[in-house]
């Protein structure tokens, strides 16, 4: 991912792509290893935005001297609560797993518009 630009999918890259352990090209859609926009709507989070691999859920990062992108790596809690501008002080349940909340919000929140 530090060789995807911002708003762009790492399986578009001819040489660093996602890559099995035995080096084969993963296959997926053109939404998926991308990083986020900056100057565009987010899309609304997924259940699975703890991980990189799926739906747009990389960190737009910045375009670094050497040609690399930085922050590969998906939204951090905090930022996945302010894409949809979910309140920073909601009360959460002490035993909810950070897990099962990105599920939650990829499920049911809405994008705010």
């Amino acid at each position: 991912m530090t060789h995807t630009k911002t708003g762009a999918s790492a399986m578009k890259n001819e040489v660093y792509y996602p890559k099995k352990d035995n080096g084969d090209r993963i296959k997926g859609f053109h939404n998926t290893y991308k990083r986020m926009n900056w100057d565009k709507p987010a899309t609304a989070r997924t259940t699975y935005n703890g991980s990189v691999s799926p739906h747009n859920n990389v960190h737009p990062g910045r375009g670094l001297k050497d040609g690399t992108y930085s922050n590969p790596r998906v939204l951090s809690f905090l930022e996945t609560f302010i894409v949809p501008m979910i309140p920073e002080n909601i009360n959460l349940p002490d035993d909810a797993s950070d897990t099962f909340i990105r599920t939650i919000i990829g499920e049911a929140i809405p994008l705010s518009c």
